[in-house]
């Protein structure tokens, strides 16, 4: 019986061990479960594809089928892999098309699910206006609820990388924009004096920069969307 390896997880790292596998192990069936609708794309430039710069097709560097006949790794998106039964080499996996289950037998197993968003654990984050920036998926629904919706303020919480970049493009697009961070300036990696230089551009471009900021919750409407962060 051919032997199999399972990848679980898209993105960078999920398609580089499936390829990796493919190449050193040429007879094994290698399987990657991705439960988004992406298995391969760019995530720091997600805030460029929503302010219109990047299309999608720039940010995908590979889909199930180029996969298949460039790496000769299959991909099955829309499918969460939900349990782990080691003792048996098996997974539970859910097609989140269908909700069936089956389970998907392993030689081996890598794990690239990545790091999850941090949530704040707070009543309303839940609601209809509120996102992460983690995937691909994530700025295809942020771009939707901008071009149906068309808000006009916006509040970031979080002044790293992806802070920045959601900045620059939500002002782009013509929304106020608040960004909450829990330190004095933002972009703490960096040394104090482009920590001032981040800020005063942020300032300058009409971001208003909240330091010392905890959120402690969210007002939300009858809509389910939230209209204060408190």
């Amino acid at each position: 019986m051919q032997k199999r390896i399972i990848v679980v997880g898209g993105l960078a790292a999920g398609p580089s061990a499936a390829s990796k596998a493919v190449r050193t192990n040429p007879d094994v069936e290698v399987i990657l479960f991705e439960q988004g609708e992406h298995i391969s794309s760019g995530i720091c430039e997600v805030p460029y594809y929503i302010a219109g710069d990047v299309t999608l097709e720039r940010l995908t560097a590979y889909t199930p089928e180029t996969l298949r006949q460039e790496k000769g790794a299959e991909a099955r998106i829309l499918h969460r892999v939900e349990e782990i039964l080691p003792g048996a080499r098996v997974v539970v996996v859910r097609d989140l098309r269908t909700t069936k289950t089956t389970k998907e037998p392993y030689d081996r197993l890598i794990i690239a699910t990545g790091s999850r968003p941090r949530v704040l654990g707070l009543p309303g984050e839940d609601a209809r206006n509120v996102f992460n920036v983690k995937s691909l998926d994530d700025g295809i629904r942020i771009r939707k609820f901008l071009d149906d919706e068309k808000p006009q303020n916006a509040v970031i919480i979080g002044g790293g990388y992806i802070g920045m970049e959601m900045a620059e493009t939500l002002r782009r697009l013509s929304l106020h924009v608040t960004l909450l961070h829990r330190h004095s300036r933002p972009m703490a990696g960096l040394e104090r004096e482009t920590r001032d230089r981040v800020r005063d551009e942020l300032e300058r471009h009409g971001v208003e920069f909240v330091a010392h900021a905890a959120v402690d919750g969210f007002v939300v409407d009858k809509q389910k969307k939230v209209t204060h962060v408190i």
